[in-house]
């Protein structure tokens, strides 16, 4: 089973969110025996049926809906990404999602451009030398020390930490942070999910879609190649993999999808765990939220990577349980706990083995 926890910047409108919630609810243990049957949800909510379809080829790209013996179905990941948007709303305002890039001369931090930073903290995060990537969805600054670590995650959690939970649904906050949609009437604003990106066909045919990831990185709405049948069939016969079993367990798992006769096309969700493995992110990334509780206590979230070291896992395991999404829940009574945390973690990955550099090395 292969798995990589980070942070999700998710493009979020309100008509997505209501058809997204009423799927939850209607096919959350039952398959779609049709299409016709999400449609008269979406016509329920008042949706044009253009905006419909392209939320339903949108469900299939994302791994949100899989096709399983002769219907379709929510994926596991659609139930608990559903899930996580409504039980996890009450945070978007305070919690501090954070990337860690571990390399030996110093740590990189990356957080989302979401839209629920209002602007004086995003001018905070500039005065602290935060840069932008030309695009604005990204805040980078460069760490040379632990010192500079803790010191930059005290002056995040100064700028986030103080503000209220919310209490309003999705579609007000994305309505109140987002930014007026002319042609569907809607709202749409970037907030900042944890995610989870899985594969468990990935082992069981990893040769077959190291071919396909070579053929092609990007789904066909993004430019990416279609896949013949004739073409999949080389590539199992190849390997000494049953085609039949390659495109149940592929389709099944969300990683390839039909687009037409004998057509098929990898799936955005594919082709994220492809820039995962190709940019190797298991060997130097680690993604952490930071959340303040009542009474001042913290909570630490943790993301998972099944390619992480053993010594990397046991740092991540000890005190802290499972959640949904391949995370680990870790509760501390102050933020310098959940900055020793994050230390003790990055100090256990591999790369500090190799190299001796003493700014970041820990007294």
């Amino acid at each position: 089973m292969y798995y990589i926890a980070l942070n999700v910047l998710h493009n979020m409108n309100s008509s997505r969110v209501m058809l997204y919630r009423e799927m939850r609810k209607h096919f959350e243990n039952q398959n779609i025996n049709s299409d016709d049957e999400v449609f008269e949800l979406g016509r329920k909510l008042g949706l044009a049926d253009h905006v419909i379809k392209y939320e339903y080829d949108g469900c299939m790209y994302a791994n949100f809906i899989v096709p399983q013996n002769g219907v379709k179905r929510l994926s596991e990941k659609a139930k608990v990404d559903f899930k996580l948007y409504d039980s996890e709303l009450k945070y978007k305002l305070s919690e501090v999602p954070v990337t860690f890039d571990i390399y030996p001369e110093f740590i990189e931090t990356k957080m989302h451009r979401v839209d629920t930073i209002d602007r004086a903290y995003e001018e905070k995060l500039m005065e602290e030398k935060w840069s932008r990537n030309k695009t604005l969805q990204r805040y980078k600054k460069k760490i040379n020390s632990f010192s500079e670590l803790e010191s930059t995650i005290c002056k995040l959690n100064g700028a986030f930490g103080e503000r209220e939970e919310y209490h309003k649904s999705l579609e007000e906050l994305i309505t109140a942070y987002g930014t007026r949609r002319i042609h569907t009437k809607d709202s749409t604003a970037w907030i900042n999910f944890r995610g989870c990106y899985s594969s468990k066909s990935l082992n069981d045919f990893w040769k077959v879609y190291l071919h396909i990831f070579d053929y092609t990185g990007k789904a066909i709405e993004w430019g990416g190649e279609p896949l013949s049948l004739q073409y999949l069939s080389e590539l199992c016969d190849r390997e000494e993999k049953n085609l039949k079993d390659f495109l149940v367990a592929a389709m099944e798992d969300g990683m390839i999808r039909k687009i037409g006769k004998d057509r098929f096309s990898i799936t955005g969700h594919a082709a994220s765990i492809h820039k995962c493995i190709s940019s190797k992110y298991h060997l130097n990334r680690l993604s952490v939220i930071i959340r303040r509780k009542k009474k001042q206590r913290f909570i630490l979230l943790i993301g998972e990577n099944s390619l992480y070291s053993q010594k990397i896992k046991e740092v991540i395991y000890c005190d802290t349980k499972r959640v949904e999404n391949y995370w680990r829940l870790f509760e501390a009574d102050t933020l310098r706990d959940v900055i020793a945390k994050i230390m003790d973690i990055i100090t256990a990955f591999d790369i500090y083995e190799d190299y001796y550099y003493w700014p970041l090395i820990r007294t």
